[in-house]
């Protein structure tokens, strides 16, 4: 039950980190945005527009990064836990059954 345990917490993290490749689009400045952003008048209007707001979706995706290479890096330890586990009942069930054949 480990082994399956482990194999579905390691399948899931593998597709969660391809997953976030589907964000990589978004990790670059909007080149149409800034262009309709040039014909602004306002210079307030403007700085909000490409200062904050494609900063902030850059800043965005890299944060998802980040997070994705968290839960990938936490999977593979908890898989690592689950197949140790898994490895110790064995040897110790192994053992047990070693005990009692000899003393049988």
């Amino acid at each position: 039950m480990n082994i399956v345990i482990a194999t579905l917490i390691l399948t899931t993290v593998i597709l969660l980190k391809d997953s976030a490749s589907h964000y990589q689009s978004g990790s670059a400045f909007d080149s149409a945005y800034i262009e309709i952003t040039k014909q602004e008048a306002d210079p307030k209007i403007l700085q909000h527009g490409i200062l904050y707001t494609e900063a902030a979706r850059a800043h965005a995706y890299r944060s998802i990064i980040k997070q994705s290479n968290g839960t990938f890096f936490i999977g593979l330890l908890v898989t690592l836990a689950f197949a140790a586990n898994s490895i110790y009942i064995y040897h110790t069930t192994k053992a047990q059954k070693l005990a009692l054949s000899a003393s049988s």
